[in-house]
């Protein structure tokens, strides 16, 4: 069982061989947000710009964080696949151990990291940021989407992966619809194309979305009427909520797309180094960019490090900050 610093929250459940462990971001300690320090540049820095991306630049891979026209870039901890809470105040993120998938927290300054959950997949918060949905890495008949509380309780199972026959090895690459009410994953398995399924957000009603051409790692446009993903792992692609109206997009070799706040941009990842390099047959370098929707014009978001460790180092992994709520609210 993991130390938390709140013995008061401090849980551990179990689902078969899935163990979950509390995060204590109801905990305050401080002035501000469950301890996160205001002064903090990127704390106070405008909503809706600030990214969270993971880079290879330090050797491992790290989660960063940055302004949208990308300065300011700020390491926080080893890790992959971030995820902003809807306050802007917290990043999910999965690290590897060697031996054990976990998912865990960290405040947007750097503070309070605690592990959530493990063995996890990767993880994202509700819109409303009451609850945090993840896939279990662990095999059927464990495995499956399932939600909990931020403080680590209320561990519930809303799918399990054995709701299509053959059963899935398990479920993964979860987005929680803007408005709440839906769930688009992937089911993972080593026999057929990784299909994307939607479910209702209480686990009733799965129905497959898109099979032909694997789309990968889908992200829901801001108004929730569409989808984003990698497409067969070549190129980013758009389609509509109901599966339709695929559209590819011109960089090649570009994965792991998010939305802009606004809906008319795309950040990405894509190799930026010439194909057949003297490291890999694709490239070696990856950096991240943003493409405009309409007049299909691509930017570098990212700036190069400087004097990186790793000089053939990836970043990747981009997500923008975003909220349903109208500015007045935030």
């Amino acid at each position: 069982m993991i130390s938390t610093g709140c013995p008061g929250l401090m849980r551990a459940l179990a689902i078969g061989s899935l163990v979950l462990a509390s995060v204590s971001v109801g905990c305050r300690d401080g002035d501000g947000p469950a301890g996160i320090e205001q002064t903090d540049p990127l704390v106070n820095a405008p909503f809706d710009a600030r990214i969270a991306f993971s880079s290879t630049r330090e050797g491992e891979s790290h989660i960063y964080v940055a302004t949208a026209d990308g300065s300011q870039v700020k390491r926080l901890s080893k890790g992959t696949k971030p995820a902003w809470s809807p306050d802007g105040r917290w990043i999910l993120f999965n690290t590897w151990d060697g031996s054990t998938n976990a998912l865990r927290v960290i405040g947007v300054d750097g503070s309070r990291e605690r592990v959530i959950a493990a063995p996890a997949g990767m993880g994202v918060w509700s819109p409303d940021g009451t609850k945090i949905l993840f896939g279990s890495v662990v095999g059927a008949p464990n495995a499956g989407l399932f939600v909990v509380n931020p403080d680590g309780s209320g561990l519930t199972r809303v799918l399990s992966a054995d709701f299509v026959d053959p059963p899935g090895n398990w479920l993964g690459y979860p987005a929680w619809s803007p408005d709440g009410k839906t769930i688009a994953f992937m089911r993972v398995n080593d026999y057929m194309f990784w299909p994307i399924y939607l479910v209702n957000a209480d686990g009733s009603a799965p129905r497959e979305l898109f099979a032909a051409g694997t789309v990968w790692d889908p992200s829901w446009s801001p108004d929730g009427t569409m989808l984003a993903g990698g497409l067969g792992n070549r190129t980013i692609a758009t389609m509509n909520a109901d599966g339709s109206g695929l559209q590819m997009y011109p960089p090649a070799l570009a994965f792991d797309p998010d939305w802009s706040p606004d809906g008319r941009s795309l950040v990405f990842n894509a190799f930026s180094s010439p194909v057949g390099d003297s490291v890999s047959q694709v490239g070696s370098k990856m950096r991240i960019y943003v493409i405009d929707r309409q007049s299909l014009a691509v930017r570098q978001l990212i700036p190069d490090a400087v004097a990186p460790k790793n000089p053939t180092y990836w970043d990747q992994e981009p997500v923008w900050l975003r909220s349903n709520k109208p500015p007045a609210e935030r």
